[in-house]
């Protein structure tokens, strides 16, 4: 299935993030068109599902496990059974979180179902949700809750 152009911007967004979220060099996989951004390749199939994002910082091993949301894709069930697969998998890494990027308006469903599958996991992984709004000439704007 052909991504939208906000997936695109979600999935990009989210790479800025991460590339700015620490201080070190990151190993960064990217599911995207856009190679401008000097990742590695295509993420690594967990389980049966691909995050948008698999980054591991080159120094501390962090890992981070990224996905973009579009409204019509963020509550159902493939969505649900991705989160648990990135909680697990994060789980059972020496450190790492995971990074949801959704348009500003689901922050508060997208905060929740990763809220729900944290539980449902039995993790203690930390998890950040990005709302995102995006205007004309490639001007962003975000805001991040932590979970």
């Amino acid at each position: 299935m052909a991504e939208s152009t906000l997936h695109q911007q979600l999935v990009k967004g989210l790479a800025q993030l991460v590339q700015s979220s620490r201080l070190g060099p990151w190993f960064l996989l990217l599911d995207s068109r856009d190679f401008s951004h000097g990742h590695a390749g295509v993420p690594p199939s967990l389980e049966d599902v691909r995050p948008d994002l698999y980054a591991v910082e080159i120094e501390s091993r962090h890992v981070v496990i990224g996905e973009a949301k579009t409204p019509l894709d963020l509550e159902n069930m493939h969505t649900e059974k991705q989160l648990e697969i990135y909680f697990q998998h994060i789980s059972k890494q020496a450190s790492g979180h995971i990074e949801l990027a959704v348009s500003l308006s689901c922050a508060g469903a997208a905060h929740a179902l990763c809220r729900a599958a944290r539980h449902r996991t039995s993790t203690n992984v930390p998890f950040r949700v990005s709302g995102w709004l995006f205007g004309p000439g490639g001007m962003s704007f975000h805001e991040a809750w932590n979970g």
